[in-house]
């Protein structure tokens, strides 16, 4: 029953339907056409001859309306009164009712050519629908259909085109094949069409010029042929267009210039031909080209510079010639040195904004029309016809050229084509001829004596030049001599343009082969002009012969210089043979002359000379020299004077002057007379008197004014001590150190005792605390002032200890000094070697032990077993597997060090377990430990032990030892953590130094340590791993100590891992670590870091620095798949540049403090660093590590703009995008950041000449360095208010920068601590002082240009005269409006800028209220130069420009200038520097 019904519905959808052809048509034909068609004329441009005529419309509005005949013209007319003038038909009986309705209802089901197909489907919701891909879709409610990565094949149904409320069709990334049904043109709502990634053949149906809404075309990388239809010209709202890797062919439509709302052209990879239409200029939105990968030819349009908006644009290889125009300037493009020119035959000189990226471009035809014909010998006297004949061609071209493959023909049958390389160069001449005397012959060529031809066509087919001569009457008619063009400028296909040679060549015939025909060649006879020395007001004369060596008269167009002081001629000049210039220097001031004399000629290879001119304007002067420019009076006792005579030279050629000589400071110093005059090459003198008062330094300033003009003030600094009249004791040592001393022998060392005082030095005894086995033979001595006295000491110990102190007492009349005395001694050694035995060894060093372990069973506390180079397997021999160190103050000691001395377990337990109260361990490597879990003790075994629940360790010594291959390096577990015996809970003191820990397992940590009581301090320590893992199991009191030591990027350290200070952080750069070397490159952070300055780790230097790469490059033309971060492969993005930053450590890099505006400095930590430069172009922040751009250490990654804001922009990949993280610190500077979110969890970002803007979120977190987390310098801060909060639980630093605009700013955020230098208007206030409040002048905010105006007040307002904020001037000054909101709050006088300055600078000023305002120009010797402004202002903020001249217009000398403004009661006074 439901089958039935369905099929009785589908017939009345069917019957129901109109067909144009058979119901509409025979309607216009029998009423309309006879008015609207061919024959009828069009009347009002309507054509109803057709179905496609009748879409087209006429002039009167919109003729059809698909789906609305109530907004159609048609229906309006037909409806209307027979009376009314717009009536239809006008000259037929009105249309009957039914014919009316039967339109109606074609126009209301969309005015289709054809009816629909019958629906075959019910539609979800009930309405008829049409099967595709086996799914029924409404059609009438259909509007979206995604399908895109469906795995869809065979063609697209053209029933597609039944969903005619269609606005969005994605069906890109299948396998679909067959063509784009032209049906598509029937979805005349679309909007969107993505059918890119699949295989469609064919033609793209002209059908799509239907679409007027849609927004976004994708047909890209399909097997698409034929041309662009040129209806796409109609896609007026088109935004996104993509057609690139198709087989298109054909030029690009003009009518894609319609395609004003464009933003991306995508063509690339296709067969498009012709040129590049100008009509693009008219795309003004567009924002890229793609257009590489084609054959265009042509010139790139002039009409490219209209594109302003543009950011990328890529014209590689194609065919494009011709030169770029100068308007590509306009453009802030992105440019590429691959895809934006390259590959194609585009011709120099390109414009300097884009030079360096136009590569691999093919010139060889750019310059062939620059070569022309420039003389012919066709009819010689002095030798045959068949000898003689020759002609020559001139290059004006810039690159050098080849001739060969050219052709030499005339207009019959003579013909030759260069078969040689045949160079000629710019600006020079080659000469072809019939003989071997010139550049090339040929042959097949005659020049006819009479009238003739010489054709030069280059190898593309192109006529580079042609001369047709006619023996007379036009063209020279001559014998013996040549025709020569009289200027190459000229036109050479006229006769009178040549003229006969008159220069004798050769065997006496007339011309000038391979040389200018008629020129002139200038000459001089010096070239360099010396006046040497003038007195000012005198002058001197000096003569330049300029000679001709040319044909032709030498015409001297100009002569000038820069200089005032010099007088040349100013008529113009003509020259035969020589001529005799007179020049004339007169100085006007004191000072060099140093500029350049210009001849300006007709001469054509020199026409710009220049020959230095050096002069010197001379005022006699004296010159003061001073015997001494630092005073030192030493030590004078309280209540003494001494003098000093200073000696003061002239040896100038004029008297000096001694205006005054006084002192600041101090008046401990005095001067009672000087030289008040000093004749030429004379000496005076100054007397100055130091007179302490007081036991103290005194330093002091002697200033000397005299009148040498060019140092008129001379700063002497002076300095002495006021001293006690006793003696002074100075020891030579602090401490004496004895080294190791066996038992029963001794060692002496010295200290030397000095008496610096003026007094007798009275030593009375020498007191030893602290050992008994230090001695001294010294009791008393009276040591005279300057002498000295020597004091020896004895160590001679009689029993074994670790360590013996001491110190030394030295009791006088100058009070008592203290030395320290420090020695270590052992007691007997052992020896084991891999060559003894332990059955018949003795452990002496001639008959070893064969085991470590016997070596330490047969010691007793306080021995030493001393372990020669080799492999120790002590498993192998010993049940236990481990060494026992049960002897108590045993010292286990390598004789070779951990290179050669291995203790290997082979993964058979532990290596070493201490059972002995006192053990010190050195100079091994230990491998192959194994470890396992136990359920009581928790981790257990590894290379080092010392865990018991009988005995207790107190103290560990290890030093110089590899921990490497094992899966646990030390197990240290004690006290109460396993024992509740309190005689086993004494302390441990764990020292562990220049150790090497290369951790691998991830099963177990490096280092363990259960221990509540003990104190562990590790320096000078390499702690290295590939893996990042839990490298520590801690469970112990804060006594756990990291010095002096290096960690590699990898290693986790605990928070409560106390580091005690100066560790460093990177890679250690090991010599050969793969190959088990685990000594240190020359530029290893380790060298020279450790504790004392020794050197990190077990082992020394051992091999060449290692080259690291600390610049790493990222550009959108990158890939983080194939690219190594350098310049030429640069990384995609900068998180993949992050990845490999930071892997060193970097010891040029300095800490960086970030400077206020109140002098503070807040020091981030930072010292080690890489630098990622970013190139110009959009980055997308994505989801690495969860969105952010995150290194997780606390080292700082640096990212720099290549470029600068205005071309490089930071932008979210997703929601969750941002700067910043835990333990993530940042020095980013120069980019544009939007909408992204700046975290400052344990981390402190500071960014530098940023333009930050809508920005979601600023979170400062926890940052972990004191009351700062982010720091922002230059920075321009607009916009900033789409955010729910910001949470600055630190305070931000501004300096130098623009804050404008952001309205939600907290007011406890913002007036919290010392922000330095702002800039804002309507944002709430700062408290810090040197800030401005007003409007910046942005050039262009509303479109996103935050740029300044000429004028803007942010101009040189920053600290030490900078620009406020990240960009510079952009436009120039906007006029603006004084009101109550932008209007001075008090008077200012500001820095000018630029400064220095020449020729020009701008002085700003603020005037509050309405004033006589006087600013003034001041040379230093306080005379008055320039009055710039003497008159009443209204308020405002004022500029003015001083371009370096006095009150009568003549410039001013290069120098320092102050320049003052008076203003009411306000007065202030600024410097400023005139360079020249």
């Amino acid at each position: 029953m439901r089958k039935y019904f369905t099929c009785l519905f589908f017939l009345s959808r069917v019957i129901s339907q109109i067909d144009y052809a058979t119901q509409i048509q025979p309607i216009f034909d029998n009423k309309c056409t006879s008015c609207h068609d061919n024959g009828g004329g069009y009347a009002g441009n309507l054509d109803l001859s057709s179905y496609a005529l009748t879409m087209e419309g006429g002039n009167n509005g919109s003729t059809v309306v698909p789906s609305d005949h109530s907004s159609s013209e048609l229906f309006a007319r037909v409806t209307l009164p027979t009376s009314d003038q717009q009536f239809m038909p006008k000259y037929n009986d009105p249309l009957p009712q039914a014919e009316i309705d039967l339109i109606v209802q074609w126009i209301d089901e969309g005015a289709l050519e054809t009816p629909l197909l019958d629906s075959d489907c019910i539609a979800d919701d009930g309405t008829d629908g049409v099967e595709l891909w086996d799914n029924c879709y409404s059609i009438d409610n259909t509007t979206q259909l995604y399908m895109e990565n469906s795995q869809l094949t065979g063609d697209i149904p053209s029933e597609i085109g039944q969903l005619i409320n269609l606005t969005l069709l994605r069906l890109n990334n299948n396998q679909l094949t067959g063509i784009i049904p032209p049906e598509i043109g029937n979805l005349v709502h679309l909007e969107y069409l993505i059918l890119m990634n699949n295989q469609f053949e064919g033609e793209i149906p002209s059908e799509i010029g239907n679409l007027t809404n849609l927004v976004e075309l994708y047909v890209g990388n399909n097997q698409l042929t034929g041309i662009i239809p040129p209806e796409i010209g109609n896609l007026v709202h088109l935004e996104w267009l993509s057609i690139w890797r198709n087989n298109l062919h054909g030029e690009i439509p003009s009518d894609i210039g319609n395609l004003s709302s464009l933003k991306l052209f995508d063509a690339a990879e296709n067969q498009l031909s012709g040129s590049i239409p100008p009509e693009i200029g008219n795309m003004t939105e567009l924002l890229s080209i793609n257009l590489h990968s084609n054959q265009l030819s042509g010139s790139i349009p002039e009409e490219i510079g209209n594109l302003i908006s543009l950011s990328w644009l890529a014209l590689a290889d194609n065919n494009l010639s011709g030169e770029i125009p100068q308007s590509i300037c306009n453009l802030n493009v992105g440019w590429s040195h691959q895809w934006t020119f390259s590959n194609n035959r585009l011709c120099p000189p390109y414009p300097s904004c884009i030079e360096e990226f136009v590569v691999n471009q093919d010139i060889s035809s750019c310059f062939n029309h620059l070569v022309t014909i420039n003389e012919i010998m066709n009819n010689p006297s002095s030798v045959q016809d068949s000898e003689g004949e020759w002609f020559e061609l001139f290059y004006n071209g810039d690159f050098a050229i080849d001739l060969n493959g050219w052709t030499i023909k005339d207009n019959g049958s003579d013909s030759h084509v260069i078969s040689s390389s045949l160079i000629i160069n710019p600006g020079e001449y080659v000469v072809l001829s019939n003989n071997n005397n010139y550049d090339y012959q040929y042959d097949g060529i005659t020049l006819g004596n009479g009238g003739d031809e010489i054709i030069l066509i280059d190898p593309n087919g192109t006529t580079s030049d042609s001369v047709a001569y006619d023996g007379g009457p036009e063209f020279p008619d001559l014998s013996g001599a040549s025709m020569a063009l009289v200027d190459y400028n000229s036109d050479n296909s006229i006769g009178s343009s040549w003229q006969a040679s008159t220069t004798v060549f050769g065997d006496g015939d007339l011309g000038t082969p391979g040389l200018p025909n008629f020129a002139s060649d200038i000459d001089v006879e010096l070239y360099e002009i010396d006046f040497d020395t003038v007195l000012v007001g005198e002058f001197s004369d000096k003569v330049l012969s300029i000679l001709n060596t040319g044909n032709t008269t030498l015409v001297i167009d100009s002569i000038y210089t820069s200089s005032e002081s010099i007088t040349l001629p100013i008529a113009e000049i003509h020259i035969e043979t020589n001529y005799e210039l007179v020049i004339t220097f007169t100085p006007s001031e004191y000072g060099i002359v140093e500029d350049t004399l210009i001849v300006i000629s007709n001469d054509p290879d020199e026409s710009y000379l220049e020959i230095p001119l050096i002069a010197f304007g001379y005022i006699p002067s004296p010159n003061i020299v001073l015997e001494s420019t630092n005073i030192d009076f030493g030590i004078v006792m309280d209540g003494l004077t001494e003098a000093i005579e200073l000696h003061v030279a002239n040896d100038g050629d004029a008297p000096l002057s001694l205006a005054s000589v006084y002192i600041e400071e101090s008046t401990a110093f005095t001067i009672p007379n000087y030289s008040t005059s000093v004749a030429e090459n004379d000496t005076g003198s100054i007397e100055i008197i130091f007179s302490p008062d007081d036991e103290a330094s005194f330093s002091g300033t002697m200033y000397i004014v005299s009148n040498d003009p060019d140092t008129d003030t001379l700063m002497v600094p002076l300095s002495g001590i006021g001293g006690q009249q006793a003696p002074i004791m100075v020891l030579s040592d602090a401490e004496l150190y004895f080294g190791t001393v066996q038992p029963g022998t001794s060692v002496e060392r010295e200290v030397i005792i000095y008496n610096e005082g003026i007094l007798d030095l009275e030593i009375e005894e020498v007191i030893i605390t602290g050992s008994d086995y230090y001695t001294t033979t010294f009791s008393d001595a009276t040591i005279d002032p300057g002498d000295s006295v020597l004091v020896e000491f004895i160590f001679a110990p009689s029993d074994q200890a670790a360590e013996a102190m001491a110190s030394a007492s030295f009791a006088s009349n100058a009070g008592t000094q203290t030395i320290e005395l420090k020695a270590g001694y052992y007691g007997p050694v052992w020896h084991v070697a891999t060559i003894g035995t332990d059955e018949t060894g003795d452990g002496t060093e001639v008959n070893p032990f064969a085991t470590i372990q016997k070596g330490v069973d047969m010691s007793g506390s306080g021995d030493t077993v001393l372990v020669h180079p080799g492999i120790y397997n002590e498993h192998e021999i010993m049940s236990s597997g481990n060494v026992f160190l049960n002897r108590d103050s045993l010292h286990l000691i390598s004789t070779s060090g951990p290179a050669s001395t291995i203790i290997d377990g082979e993964n058979n337990g532990m290596l070493i377990r201490e059972l002995a109260i006192n053990m010190f361990i050195e100079g091994f490597t230990l491998t192959g430990a194994s470890a396992y879990y136990d359920y009581y003790m928790g981790n257990s075994n590894g290379a080092i032990g010392t865990f018991s629940e009988r005995f207790r360790v107190e103290t560990i010594s290890i030093k110089n030892t590899i921990f490497v291959g094992n899966q646990m390096d030390i197990n240290f577990a004690f006290g109460n953590a396993y024992s509740n015996n309190d005689n086993l809970d004494s302390p441990l003191n764990a020292i562990i130094s220049n150790c090497t820990f290369i951790s691998s397992s991830n099963d177990f940590p490096s280092i363990r340590i259960r221990d509540y009581d003990g104190t562990y301090n590790f320096s000078s320590i390499i702690f290295f791993t590939e893996n990042d893992q839990n490298n520590f199991q801690i469970e112990s009191s804060d006594m756990t100590a990291l010095s002096h030591s290096l960690i590699s990027p990898n290693v986790n350290i605990p928070d409560w891992f106390f580091e005690s200070g100066e560790n460093v952080y990177g890679d250690p750069l090991f010599c050969s670590s793969e190959n088990g070397d685990f000594s240190l490159a020359a530029n290893s952070p380790a060298v020279g870091t450790g504790q004392d300055g020794v050197d990190i780790g077990a082992l020394g230097v051992d091999c060449e620095a290692i080259e690291i790469q600390s610049l790493w490059h990222v550009a959108t033309t990158g890939s983080d798949e194939t690219g190594d971060g350098t310049e030429l492969n640069p990384f995609a993005t900068i998180e993949k540049a992050e990845q490999f930053a930071n892997q060193y450590y970097n010891p040029n890099y300095e800490n960086i403090l970030f400077n206020t505006a109140v002098g503070q400095s807040i020091d981030p930590g930072w010292n080690v660093t890489d630098t990622i430069l970013v190139h110009p172009g959009t980055y997308y922040i994505s989801e690495l590590r969860n969105g952010s751009i995150d290194y997780g250490s606390d080292l700082v990654t640096i990212i720099k703009s290549v470029s600068g804001p205005d071309s490089t922009f930071l932008l979210p990949m997703n929601e969750y995008s941002h700067i910043g993280a835990t333990q993530a610190s940042y020095d980013i500077s120069g980019f544009t950041i939007s909408e992204l979110e700046l975290l400052y969890f344990s981390s402190f970002v500071y960014l530098n000449n940023c333009l930050v803007k809508n920005m979601k979120r600023i979170d400062g977190g926890s940052c972990g360095f004191g009351d700062y987390c982010y720091g922002f310098e230059n920075v321009t801060f607009v916009n900033n208010d789409n955010y729910e909060d910001y949470d600055f639980n630190g305070y931000p630093l501004f300096y130098n920068s623009i804050i404008y605009g952001n309205e939600n700013f907290y007011e406890d955020v913002l007036n919290s601590g010392d922000t330095g230098i702002i800039f804002t208007i309507n944002d709430i206030g700062f408290s810090s002082s040197g800030n401005i409040f007003m409007n910046p002048l942005f050039c262009n905010p509303e479109n996103g240009d935050f740029s300044l105006a000429a004028n803007s007040p942010a101009l040189a307002a920053g600290e030490n005269g900078v620009n406020m904020g990240a960009l510079g001037v952009g436009c120039e000054a906007i006029e603006l409006a004084i009101d109550a909101g932008i209007a001075p709050s008090l008077y200012a006088l500001h820095q000018n800028y630029p400064n220095p300055f020449n020729p020009t600078t701008k002085i700003r000023y603020d005037i509050p209220e309405a004033s006589v305002v006087t600013l003034s120009i001041y040379n230093l010797m306080g005379k008055e130069v320039r009055t710039l402004i003497n008159s009443e202002q209204s308020t405002g903020f004022k500029n003015i420009q001083w371009n370096a001249t006095n009150d009568q217009g003549k410039p001013v000398p290069a120098g320092v200038y102050v320049y003052t403004i008076q203003a009411g009661d306000f007065r202030q006074t600024k410097k400023m520097i005139l360079l020249k």
